[in-house]
């Protein structure tokens, strides 16, 4: 896994995919705006194969380095956002 320092944005981007990948394959779809949901209809099939890079990329940003741990650190939803991200990469898991 590379330690290379990830900015803001690259953080936002892994969390954001991760969370489009996930709803496609679970159905879970709160906090997903009504334009992903159409744009991800019948992509199911196409997105399962993303599931072991999204789940390896926010292990990345979960464990950093990086700017969002480094603002999130200094406030008291650091706890709270890690388990997030786990709640996240649980349902990037295949079923079984």
């Amino acid at each position: 896994m590379s330690s290379a320092y990830l900015e803001l944005d690259a953080c936002h981007r892994v969390v954001a995919g991760a969370s489009i990948i996930a709803a496609a394959a679970t159905g879970y779809v709160q906090d997903v705006p009504a334009y992903v949901l159409e744009w991800i209809q019948g992509k199911e099939i196409i997105l399962t194969p993303l599931h072991s890079l999204a789940t390896a990329a926010l292990a990345r940003v979960r464990e950093g380095p990086s700017e969002l741990i480094e603002l999130l650190r200094e406030s008291d939803s650091f706890g709270p956002w890690k388990q997030t991200l786990d709640v996240l990469m649980a349902r990037l898991k295949p079923a079984g």
